[in-house]
């Protein structure tokens, strides 16, 4: 593995008399390649500082018959007292002497996540941008609704944002993997999650009831989620540490197969506005201050905070990752292999998972998938 090298620190340079700040930066000498460490650290630094120089005024502007935000931002005349915060700073809401009229009328429709989140900044240096340019909580007086066929509500879509759809798509070819070493199973997946930071877990289990063997129908647990869609799995972050500490330390998990499961779901689509878009006046302020002539520390911070680049189109989505805890007593009694759990599942590769619209199912059409039995908890 080649680890990232980065240079020394520049030299401080001169303090911004309008930002009261003044910028540092490095670069990146060699890249992290073939499982080294990736570059992640800024390569911009900021400090605050004083100067005796005079922060040159900007000109009042001119919105002519427009409506006048306090931020000076201008907007039409008709999307004040409309219940939207078009000014950004609720200053288009301030006097209005009649009960404002939304667009959407008497509907509160909640703003679309992925509307919300479209046209994220993309930074090909490789650090995450921690702001956005686009301001995606505009909607110009208009109400146009999405809906999700996947929760059966409808979103307001941005007006920055041209196309939104929620088209629900899981990869055909999950991955699985069993294991028969609980200790070994979970330091498989966190030396995963070190390798990819980003990649969630979510691990359930349900212990057999009783420690009954004598019987042969319904001691074969294992997690599933019936009636929970894909998306809020994906969303899914609680009782983790809980089940983590159970696997390791509850005595009754002595003879269990682990099948560990994964892919890749889709969930919308977006297309971003060619022109007249609205962006955030954060952003516009972070451009004006940029110097005329070129500073690596203030430029490699501004990239840094928005990004190089910005997603005209794009696929938003997440990984499902999951654990089937399986009782082998009880599968040996009802002559059920690991092969078997799969088949049932739809999680054979190159086979369709068996899903209807996102929700996965159990196929229960006779032969062995019958005998299955589920439980929901951990």
């Amino acid at each position: 593995p080649i680890d990232c090298v980065l240079s020394s620190w520049s030299a401080w340079g001169t303090c911004d008399p309008c930002t009261s700040q003044r910028f540092r930066s490095r670069r990146i000498e060699r890249f992290g390649q073939f499982g080294g460490t990736p570059c992640l650290e800024n390569l911009g630094d900021t400090q605050s500082c004083e100067t005796t120089q005079v922060c040159p005024e900007e000109p009042e502007p001119d919105c002519g018959t427009d409506f006048q935000c306090r931020s000076g931002r201008c907007i039409k005349q008709r999307l004040v007292c409309n219940i939207d915060n078009d000014c950004g700073d609720f200053s288009d809401e301030d006097d209005c002497e009649s009960d404002p009229q939304s667009p959407c009328r008497n509907h509160d429709i909640e703003v679309s996540e992925v509307g919300r989140t479209a046209g994220q900044g993309i930074n090909i240096l490789g650090m995450q941008p921690t702001a956005s340019l686009f301001d995606n909580d505009f909607f110009n007086g208009l109400c146009e609704r999405v809906r999700d066929g996947n929760t059966r509500k409808y979103y307001r879509k941005p007006w920055n944002v041209v196309v939104l759809n929620y088209d629900t798509k899981a990869d055909k070819t999950f991955t699985s993997v069993f294991y028969h070493d609980r200790v070994k199973m979970l330091r498989e997946f966190y030396t995963e999650k070190q390798k990819h930071f980003n990649v969630g877990l979510s691990l359930k289990y349900t212990p057999t009831e009783g420690s009954n063997k004598t019987g042969v129908e319904g001691n074969f647990k294992y997690r599933y989620s019936k009636n929970s869609s894909l998306s809020s799995i994906l969303n899914s972050f609680t009782e983790r540490v809980k089940c983590h500490s159970h696997l390791l330390s509850s005595p009754r998990i002595q003879n269990q197969t682990f099948l560990h499961v994964k892919g890749k779901v889709q969930l919308g689509r977006f297309q971003m506005r060619s022109r007249d878009v609205r962006l955030m006046d954060s952003f516009l302020d972070d451009l004006n201050f940029l110097p005329a002539e070129y500073d690596k520390g203030e430029y490699f911070k501004f990239l840094e905070d928005y990004g190089t680049h910005y997603a005209v189109s794009g696929t938003v989505g997440g990984k499902y990752e999951l654990v089937y805890v399986l009782d082998n007593y009880a599968m040996s009694q009802l002559g059920i292999t690991v092969e078997d759990v799969k088949k049932c599942l739809g999680y054979q590769l190159g086979a369709d998972i068996a899903y209807k619209g996102i929700h996965v199912n159990v196929n229960t059409d006779g032969g062995s998938c019958g005998k299955i039995k589920t439980k929901d908890r951990c």
